[in-house]
């Protein structure tokens, strides 16, 4: 339009299409019309799906001319229309210039920006006389220049940019020349009318039209016009040749639409032009879901308030302006809450601020919502035979639920300038996500129940096997989104694809795969320096192992250094299983898709430290992978022979799988241990392998053998043979003994359990109060939880020993005890421990844990503890079956009366024993037994003197029944020779060594908690079994049998880890306590019996 320096000119351009002349419009803000240069080939303007264009008030057709000489245009616009030019006009942009709304011509040819007199005149700016004194237009007119002046443009993106401008008597508003394009960088598209300014896009032009009816008269030519439809839609075409879609899904529209045929892309763009108001136009067009609210469940909490925390000076602009936008978006509001949580800045990737609010505390005392949220791996799983995806991503789906009017102020959170109040469910939120999730699941309820919509939180994929399959359900997934009132964000939506990103995951026709995106981080991940990064680079690994075959034997050095104890050491082996894990997740195969109801195909193996496990389909005549499995073996598992490693193998595998429908048919097993053919046809199996059994019989499982040679996709270790099916290792449960798995008590050191104590919020605020000395009223704790409230109860027991808070505790039998006060984290961990010693029910492991451990709350989480063990649940009775009365037998010392008796016969062990012999103290109850190979006198007479005289001296009387062994000659000779008095008791009367009775059915519940599936290693399992109740309260003398023997308790593995040391005595010192002590426990020993 502008040439040279600065000229212009009112011609139409050339190279225009032949038989067709361009229609000059031009929509001004008073919404009239003005057409003019008219000729035979008219431009019908037609703005969305419900304008209507008429002449004389007859509606106009396509391509087909009115026939008089002077007709009446009337163009009606419903709502809100945007009309735009002819692709091959000028290119124009709006946007404002210096607060007033113009049309920007984009002219290369023009070395300055020019802008009309008469916006600078409404304007008001002043004029600078400098510039060249005029202008000449392409066709030579001189236009005299009247100054320059420093404009505001903003060209349609919201950037106001400050442009040295010419001013002059031109026709059109604002002439954007080469001084501005390219000060700004800008690059233009002619095919598309785009301008890129700054690395801003900035459309075709638009005008914003309001409701108008004008009317224009023009004269109509003789020849017949070939009418041009041009629509919000569109850019030019005739009727037929389709249209494009709004600007603010026009990308997604394209992207759409690249790789269709024609007839589908056109079905396509009518599907999004029907539902463009279900996308987002910008970031802050935000839907809102309509019949759903959160809401925060605090119980009787009372309002928890905290202080704002300090900010750096230079960040308090951001959190102002990212207030103040999210107020004028309607997402905050002012508050005068009780509430209130401190604010969190994190610094994005990209430089830019993400504004958090912690509500940690809020979170703390707020009812959780169970609700579940699906598992990935099984969405993923059941895309069956799907070969068109589609994914939606929902604009900022938290913000759009509101929150309960009733709750607001429990989300306020403080600034430096006041306290604000989402309107909206925010981030941070624990029952977030539930609520979010429910919410999705009842939108698409129907959806989801038909197996083509699958929806975690916000991101919604849509699969088919059909292009129009595919129509039909996103346009119900449309429908719903547009009913409920939620937008979509077009910038992360993917649509009629072949292939899509979905929750880490690559998803095509092929099948399954991990996202290059997320396993290319893996390329360059440094060597871990610590267990703590570590644990991440395996975390993020373990995410992507079912692509992986054999990722836990390859990742067990990792794995073991991870788990184990000392120093952080990266040896070459730890080298070669790091860069071996980084390898294959950069190379992972792609998965096939699942069909439900076709046969499977399972091939398991294992080695010394690993199971691994490989699913497969037929499919199309070939075997496809459905997914990989490996696990790494536990300790006592790695005990097993090779015949129960390879069984494991296939429990494990089934039992991972066991959620891809291996129920619904045929599974064959191929395994290259032969043995395994016949495993299956035993008839009786107790113990472990009935367990395992049980779990394998609801699958139809076919057993095949295959060679090492050719099963190569599980495993490729050699397999060591075992010819003995019960051999003795192969026996063993994952606990070996009970000082194997027992004794390493909890792996905390003392200064850990500090870690863990300042780490757990509430315990770490009692600790700053006992650290200071002072004792905060009850209006600074008013807003704590239940377990700091109760602490702050009991301050004036509490102290800091070692670092370690504990409180000093009257035990009610003349003694005091420092106990640690254990974190929320390790408190169900204690109570396992406590019960999982002897298997003991609540009084007994209360005893034990109050000895060195409290915390608010802990007889609840001791019983949760009993009532959640496995084993007490299976060796659980039906009812309390009826007891004989007990004879009551007063004795004044300890080992003055002892009772005696025999259990057996039992199964043999491997050391030959057969019976065990058990011997009770009637004063201290103290418990000793002994297990012997038979019952002939001799044996039992040479145990007792051995076991337990021999230590404890010579009872006064010893009672027993009338067992043979007891009343023989031998038996009576020793307790002649040892002067002990024996007694008996009379047939058919057992109360009267009911003591010894008693201990008998509880020594054998315990034995039988923890003895292997052979049951044959009692014997070795008996002294701890004996240490365990030797520690614990009995219910009769309310001492622990240990107490009234030794004077003090005995120390067990959950008590070494404390760290509180004891108080340090001299000999004297030690015996005279002791001897007083012994003294008051035993009086009061007497008195309970």
């Amino acid at each position: 339009m502008f040439g040279g320096a600065g000229h212009t000119s009112a011609t139409p351009r050339r190279g225009r299409p032949p038989k067709t002349s361009v229609l000059a419009l031009r929509c001004h803000w008073t919404h009239t019309l003005e057409l003019s240069n008219t000729s035979p080939n008219w431009w019908i303007f037609k703005v969305g799906k419900r304008a209507k264009v008429r002449v004389k008030g007859q509606a106009l057709t396509h391509g087909k001319a009115p026939d008089t000489n002077s007709v009446s245009v009337q163009v009606d616009f419903p709502e809100s229309p945007v009309l735009r030019a002819s692709p091959y006009s000028s290119l124009l942009l709006c946007g404002i210039a210096n607060g007033v709304r113009c049309n920007f011509v984009v002219d290369t040819g023009a070395s300055r920006t020019i802008m009309n007199v008469s916006l600078i005149e409404k304007a008001n700016i002043p004029l600078t006389a400098a510039g060249p004194a005029y202008i000449r237009s392409i066709s030579g007119e001189r236009i005299p220049v009247k100054g320059e002046s420093l404009s505001l443009l903003d060209i349609g993106d919201g950037i106001p940019r400050e442009q040295l401008v010419l001013v002059a008597g031109i026709s059109e508003d604002c002439v954007l020349g080469l001084d501005f394009l390219a000060s700004h960088r800008c690059l233009i598209d002619p095919a598309e009318q785009v301008v890129v300014i700054d690395g801003q896009k900035v459309g075709p032009p638009l005008w914003d039209a309001s409701l108008a009816l004008e009317d224009v008269v023009m004269p109509n030519e003789r020849e017949t016009p070939n009418f041009q439809v041009l629509t919000a839609f569109g850019s030019g075409e005739t009727a037929d040749e389709g249209y494009k879609s709004l600007k603010h899904i026009r990308q997604l529209t394209d992207d759409a639409m690249a790789n269709l045929p024609p007839e589908q892309g056109r079905v396509v763009g009518d599907l999004l032009n029907e539902f463009a108001d279900v996308f987002a136009r910008n970031n802050t067009d935000l839907g809102q879901i309509k019949g759903c609210f959160h809401s925060i469940d605090v119980g009787t909490s009372p309002p928890i308030r905290q202080a704002p925390r300090r900010l750096p000076p230079f960040r308090l602009g951001e959190v102002d302006n990212l207030v103040s936008e999210m107020e004028r978006n309607g997402i905050v509001e002012p508050s005068q809450s009780p509430w209130a949580s401190p604010i969190v800045l994190i610094r994005k990737k990209d430089g830019s601020t993400r504004f958090c609010v912690d509500y940690r505390q809020l979170n703390d005392v707020t009812t959780k919502d169970s609700h579940p949220l699906p598992k990935i791996d099984e969405l993923v799983s059941s895309l069956g035979n799907s070969s068109w995806f589609s994914t939606l991503d929902l604009q900022s789906g938290y913000w759009q639920v509101p929150m309960a009017d009733g709750d607001r102020a429990k989300t306020a959170f403080c600034t430096p300038w006041g306290l604000w109040q989402f309107k909206v469910m925010p981030f941070g939120l624990c029952n977030a996500p539930a609520t979010f999730q429910r919410a999705m699941g009842q939108l698409f309820h129907a959806q989801i129940r038909e197996g083509r919509v699958k929806v975690y939180l916000d991101d919604v994929l849509v699969d088919t096997t059909s292009f129009d399959e595919h129509v039909h359900w996103l346009r119900q997934v449309f429908e719903v989104l547009q009913c409920a009132g939620v937008k979509l964000n077009p910038k992360k939506c993917q649509l009629f694809s072949r292939q899509v990103s979905y929750l880490g995951y690559n998803i095509s026709e092929e099948g399954i795969a991990a996202d290059p995106a997320k396993t290319d981080k893996v390329r360059n991940w440094p060597v871990p320096k610590d267990r703590k990064e570590l644990k991440s680079f395996l975390a993020f690994c373990s995410y992507y192992r079912c692509f992986v075959p054999n990722f836990a034997q390859r990742a067990a050095p990792l794995y073991g250094l991870q788990d184990g104890k000392g120093d952080y050491l990266w040896s070459e082996e730890c080298e070669q299983a790091f860069n071996d894990v980084k390898l294959s997740l950069t190379e992972p195969p792609v998965l096939g898709h699942l069909i439900p109801g076709a046969p499977f195909i399972l091939d398991t193996d294992a080695c010394d430290r690993s199971v691994g496990a490989v699913l497969s389909q037929l499919q199309d005549g070939q075997e496809k992978v459905i997914a990989y499995f490996s696990k790494c073996l536990s300790r006592a598992e790695r005990n097993y022979c090779a015949t129960r490693r390879e069984l494991l193998s296939v429990v494990m595998a089934v039992k991972h799988f066991r959620s891809y429908g291996l129920e619904c048919g045929l599974v064959t097993v191929r395994s290259d241990h032969a043995s395994l053919q016949w495993l299956k046809s035993f008839r009786e199996l107790d113990g472990q392998l009935a367990r395992w059994m049980e779990i394998l019989a609801p699958y139809n499982l076919k057993v095949v053998h295959r060679p090492g040679k050719v099963h190569q996709n599980a495993d490729g270790i050699s397999r060591r043979p075992c010819a003995e099916l019960n051999c003795r290792y192969c026996a063993r449960q994952e606990e070996k003994l009970i000082v194997e798995a027992r004794l390493t008590g909890i792996e905390n050191s003392a200064g850990e359990w500090v870690d863990e104590q300042i780490k757990d919020t509430n315990l770490n605020v009692v600790r700053n109060w006992v650290s200071a000395g002072v004792r905060p009223s009850w209006q600074d704790v008013v807003s704590f939880g239940s377990d700091t409230k109760s602490l702050w109860a009991m301050f004036d027991s509490l102290k800091l020993k070692d670092r370690l808070l504990v409180r000093r505790w009257d035990d009610g039998k003349g003694g005091f005890l420092d106990q640690i006060l254990v974190p929320r984290q390790l408190r169900s961990k204690v109570a396992e421990q406590a019960h999982e010693l002897g298997h003991f029910g609540r009084r007994r492991c209360l005893h034990m844990v109050r000895r060195t451990h409290y915390w608010p709350g802990m007889t609840r989480d001791v019983k949760f503890a009993i009532a959640s063990c496995e084993v007490c649940g299976r060796r659980g009775k039906a009812g309390t079956s009826p007891k004989a009365p007990l004879q009551t037998y007063t004795t004044g010392s300890p080992f003055e009366r002892l009772c005696m008796d025999v259990i057996g016969p039992l199964p043999v062990t491997s050391q030959g024993n057969r019976h065990l012999v058990v011997v009770v103290d009637a004063f201290t109850k103290w418990p000793e037994a002994y297990a012997v190979p038979d019952l002939c006198a001799e044996t039992v007479a040479k145990g007792l003197v051995d076991t337990v005289i021999s230590r404890f001296g010579v009872p006064r009387e010893l009672h027993t029944d009338q067992g043979r062994c007891f009343e023989s000659a031998v038996f009576k000779e020793v307790m002649s020779l040892l002067g002990i008095h024996k007694t008996r008791t009379s047939p058919m009367h057992p109360r009267s060594d009911g003591q010894v009775e008693r201990f008998n059915r509880t020594l054998i519940d315990m034995l039988a908690k923890v003895i292997d599936i052979r049951q044959d290693d009692w014997d070795l399992r008996l002294p701890f079994a004996l240490l365990a109740f030797r520690a614990s309260e009995h219910s009769s003398t309310s001492f622990s049998p240990a107490q009234l023997t030794l004077g003090r308790e005995l120390t067990l593995p959950i008590h070494l880890i404390t760290g509180v040391v004891p108080e340090v005595q001299s000999e004297t010192e030690y015996g005279r306590a002791l001897r007083d002590q012994m003294q008051v426990v035993h009086e009061i020993a007497r008195d309970g019996n």
